[in-house]
């Protein structure tokens, strides 16, 4: 009789099925907080993973902004910028929805937001990025990208 052996499972890499699940208006308020992490030095393993699960989030969070402007074209009007927006790099005219318009735009804009999302690849594993510093605002941001708030 031959003997079993088990191989035990490697907690390091995601499941196939892990995947992760979250709305576009938490995605996109991620954006920032997932670019400034994917900018870190990281080991190879979990750069990979971050990479990946950036491009994938990238792809979703680029329609959410563009479905935005184009729902800021359509309810709003173009005006010249006040010289604040000016020093903030702002272009010589920018879209501003229309006062009378602002009450349709949140309610488009949440209905946007509220949007399921399934990125088809695990949620960060904070474990696996070791003695790495994140700023408490960037862990709120990155939410349901996270494994431990998953």
């Amino acid at each position: 009789m031959t003997p079993r052996t088990t191989k035990l499972k490697d907690a390091s890499k995601p499941k196939q099925t892990d995947k992760v699940k979250t709305t576009l208006g938490k995605l996109a308020a991620a954006d920032q907080a997932l670019t400034r992490l994917a900018q870190r030095a990281l080991p190879t393993k979990p750069a990979y993973h971050i990479a990946k699960l950036a491009r994938l989030a990238s792809v979703e969070i680029e329609l959410f902004y563009k479905q935005r402007n184009d729902l800021i074209k359509e309810l709003g009007e173009e005006r010249d910028t006040t010289p604040q927006e000016k020093m903030m790099g702002h272009q010589a005219k920018v879209m501003q929805v229309l006062p009378a318009n602002e009450e349709t735009y949140q309610a488009r804009l949440q209905e946007l937001s509220d949007i399921e999302v399934t990125l088809p690849w695990a949620p960060i594993d904070l474990e696996a990025l070791g003695e790495l510093v994140i700023m408490p605002a960037d862990i709120i941001a990155l939410g349901a990208l996270l494994k431990d708030a998953a």
